[in-house]
């Protein structure tokens, strides 16, 4: 990994059912998974509908649960709809998570309106556009980062299921990713899915490691 950015590894969301009795112990309280989770990843992609309308309590025990090198990045809607409200929510979120919060994302079909509208709210906080990339496996989405990146950098990736389903594909997409990297801003790869694999973020990691870029 290049010098002044960072590689951020984790789920889209740390609630999953399927991961009750898998990956989260079956006696474990519900308001100590994020707790679990953050134990072992570093970072959590949450999807728009899980905090837009989430009340600032709740936020506060999502930051209260987690350790200070842990990240939230969130996932804003797509369309055209909730452009005059999406920056107040935003801004409020943001408020509260201060300096846990490392990213927000925007999907592709989202409105260039809405973009400016949010980023005029949060100027210190990175923005990752979606992007279209030919080169990329199926199941994986690009998104560049928006403070000074050229057009084709890739710096964060969301995986679906079944994308780079072994390990060879898999560490030939890490150093694609590495090697396209805008370096100014922290990277991201995510995996989604209703059920992301946790042994799939495991080997990421594990693999992001040993080749230098985490």
């Amino acid at each position: 990994m290049q010098d002044g950015s960072e590689l951020l590894i984790g789920a889209r969301d740390w609630e999953h059912p399927a991961w009750c009795g898998d990956f989260y112990p079956d006696d474990l309280p519900e308001d100590w998974r994020l707790t679990y989770y953050a134990n072992e990843f570093m970072s959590v992609l949450l999807p728009a509908d899980r905090w837009i309308d989430a009340r600032e309590e709740a936020v506060e025990e999502w930051c209260d649960s987690v350790h200070d090198r842990f990240s939230f990045f969130l996932e804003l809607p797509g369309g055209e709809g909730a452009v005059e409200d999406l920056p107040v929510s935003l801004k409020a979120v943001a408020g509260v998570m201060g300096d846990l919060l490392k990213g927000v994302l925007w999907p592709p079909a989202a409105s260039e309106q809405g973009l400016e509208a949010c980023r005029a709210v949060l100027p210190g906080i990175t923005f990752y556009r979606g992007s279209t990339r030919a080169d990329l496996p199926e199941g994986v989405s690009a998104f560049r980062c928006l403070d000074g990146a050229e057009d084709a950098s890739a710096d964060l990736l969301l995986l679906e299921p079944g994308a780079c389903s072994d390990l060879r594909k898999l560490r030939a997409l890490l150093e694609w990713f590495d090697a396209g990297r805008y370096q100014g801003c922290a990277g991201g790869l995510f995996v989604a899915g209703d059920a992301p694999v946790v042994e799939r973020i495991r080997e990421i990691v594990t693999l992001s490691q040993l080749l230098g870029i985490a």
